[in-house]
């Protein structure tokens, strides 16, 4: 393959399938070309990437099956060469024997992290560091990391968070990671959580005390439950200005007989639509509903299997 060829014929868009069974080390005039605008990259364990990267002019790249190594230099070096990326998306990647990685990227406003393998993508021992001040859009499909070194995204209108499952030794002590990451996305406006993984994760820790306040946030999705309702008030309380909930198939499925829901706070003032996924009108649900419609001033619509009821507004 002729890499000068990008350069020569002022290539902006190109999409590479390189999952080969031996070892292929790309050759670097392509890490260096001043045209391209948008790149994707699908490759085995076996592609080798060069340690000097540079792409002027690129503004999305995508890379899919990626092997991460300490010895390619992506510590500190690679994505500080990318002055006007805004989207990247890391899919099916692994960082195994990894320290540290590295994402400096100033112009930075789609970030996504997309591993759909049940196995550890090597995250949990890696410490991750993330500079990207004008992030709108936050995806973390994945491990937790070994620690974050995050900017604050100022800026980010919406995030989807699913963490693998993690037993026994491997979660503890994973709160303190989890809640630097959560500080980061204090400023969010849409929420979209996995419940169930994330209570595993932060089982041996204090789960009320690691969420932030988050001020901006209007919209919360609690997905891939079922969840405790400890944790739904944790994220309650932590968005005072929340206008939309929903709680996604199973999230309520669990048997939590025994909780005394806290009125003491106006916990609903700002909510105007709320939505259950998978109702099946268990003692639970019809707790969580009559709660709601109680101390939900501001109500205005409630979606329960897709049908939807108007409160009045004599309700408000």
């Amino acid at each position: 393959m002729d890499s000068n060829i990008t350069n020569r014929n002022n290539v902006r868009e190109l999409n590479l399938d390189l999952r080969l069974d031996k070892p292929f080390s790309i050759p670097s005039s392509l890490f260096t070309c001043e045209s391209l605008t948008k790149l994707e990259l699908c490759a085995s364990r076996a592609i080798r990437i060069p340690k000097s990267l540079s792409f002027p002019k690129l503004k999305s790249l995508i890379l899919i099956g990626i092997q991460f190594t300490e010895d390619d230099g992506w510590n500190e070096k690679h994505f500080s060469n990318f002055p006007v990326l805004e989207n990247l998306i890391l899919k099916e990647c692994t960082w195994h024997g990894m320290n540290k990685f590295c994402i400096l990227t100033p112009v930075l406003k789609v970030l996504e992290f997309l591993n759909s393998d049940l196995k550890k993508d090597g995250l949990q021992d890696c410490d991750l560091k993330i500079h990207a001040p004008n992030l709108v859009s936050l995806s973390q499909v994945g491990g937790v990391a070994k620690d974050y070194d995050l900017s604050s995204f100022v800026k980010l209108d919406r995030a989807e968070i699913c963490f693998y499952k993690y037993d026994g030794e491997e979660r503890i002590g994973l709160g303190a990671a989890v809640s630097k990451f959560f500080l980061a996305l204090s400023h969010v406006r849409s929420l979209e959580i996995s419940t169930f993984v994330l209570e595993t994760v932060l089982a041996a820790d204090d789960f009320v005390n690691v969420l932030p306040t988050f001020l901006n946030m209007n919209n919360l999705d609690l997905i891939l439950g079922p969840a405790s309702d400890e944790l739904i008030f944790a994220f309650i309380k932590a968005a005072p200005n929340l206008k939309r909930l929903q709680c996604g198939d199973e999230v309520l499925w669990s048997d939590d007989a025994g909780r005394v829901f806290d009125e003491t706070q106006e916990l609903f003032r700002h909510l105007q639509s709320v939505g259950f996924e998978g109702f099946v009108g268990n003692p639970r649900e019809l707790r969580w509903v009559k709660f709601i419609l109680k101390n939900a001033k501001s109500l205005e619509t409630v979606n329960i299997l897709d049908m939807e009821i108007t409160i009045p507004k004599t309700k408000m």
